[in-house]
Formats: structure tokens, sequence, C-alpha cells
């Protein structure tokens, strides 16, 4: 019964050969368990290399993203040559961008979708302890907020759901931003 049980689960099939002796049952229970092992291992690997590609596919998006827009540079630039170290400093620009954006994971709608249903407690924490977490250490004197005029040491904290609701919403305005050492911020005009 155990060998008919699993030839059914495994979807192999009863066939034209089948096994007479318990001895031949157990090698035919041997072998389609072996057979589901092997098929799932190489499913597995499929899937794996699939998502790797996804991945990549995903990176080569912005970059061919990033290729039209300059060719319309070029084309509204009466169809000369961007100069390299210009296409360089966007270049560089971005994949900083795109490596570091931290909001990229509540990017769509979809992922939205999937942060809005979950509780308050959790959105403060997806925010504070771990999207922002340098952001919130740096700046955290700049965003206290005193409750009370009168009381010198009376601040908004994060358990305070008004205070977390404004400081997610300040989050998700934020945006990586790249700035060369050397370089100056702020060009003479």
């Amino acid at each position: 019964m155990f060998y008919f049980a699993l030839t059914t689960l495994t979807t192999v099939g009863f066939g034209d050969l089948r096994p007479y002796s318990n001895i031949e049952r157990m090698a035919g229970v041997l072998l389609l368990l072996c057979g589901v092992m092997i098929f799932s291992y190489i499913i597995g690997n499929f899937l794996d290399a699939s998502d790797a590609l996804e991945e990549v596919a995903a990176d080569n998006e912005h970059a061919d993203d990033l290729s039209r827009f300059f060719g319309i540079l070029q084309k509204f630039n009466y169809n000369r040559i961007l100069k390299k170290e210009f296409t360089t400093r966007i270049e560089e620009y971005f994949e900083y961008f795109w490596s570091n954006d931290k909001l990229y994971s509540v990017a769509t709608d979809e992922d939205l979708r999937y942060y809005d249903e979950l509780p308050p407690d959790h959105k403060v924490d997806i925010f504070k302890n771990f999207l922002f977490r340098p952001f919130v250490q740096t700046f955290k004197k700049l965003f206290e907020i005193p409750k009370n005029k009168h009381l010198k040491h009376s601040y908004y904290k994060w358990f305070d759901e008004s205070y977390s609701e404004f400081m997610i919403q300040v989050m998700r305005y934020l945006e990586p931003r790249f700035y060369k050492k050397d370089e100056l911020i702020y060009e003479e005009l």
C-alpha cells in the first residue's frame, strides 16, 4: 500500500512494469524518492539562476534608461558627442544613488500596499532601526521637538504616534546624495 501511495504522490504512475516482491517495492520506493530529490535539486538551482538573472536584468534596466538619457542629451546637443568626464560624473552619481537608495524596497505601489498593512510599531522599526538608523542617530538633536514650552525636558519621542508618522513622512523624501570630497558643492555664478 505504501508503494502505491508514494507512486501516486510522486506522479510517476503505475505503468506497465510493477514490482512483485517487497524487495522490489522497497527498491522502487528508493528510486522514486531519489528521483524526487534530484528533480527538486535541479529545479531549485534553475530558480536560483532565474532569480540571479532577474537581478542582473533589473540593474541593467537602470543602465539602459541612463543610456537613453545620454542619447537624448546628445540629440539636443546638436548630435555633438558628450564629454567623457561629464558622462562619467553622471554615471558615478547614479551608480551611487541606485546602490544606496534606502527607499527602493517601498518604491512601487505593491510594496507600499504591503508596507501600509503592517502594524504602526513595525513601520517605525523599519524606518527608525533598519532603513535610516544612521540618519536618525546623526540628526536626532535636529528632530527633538518640545511637547511643552514650559517643560525643559519634554520632547516628542518615537512612541508618540503623531511624531513617528511625521518622521516617517520626512524619511520617505530622503534620497542618497553623492559628493566628492575635493569637489565644491556650490559653484559661484
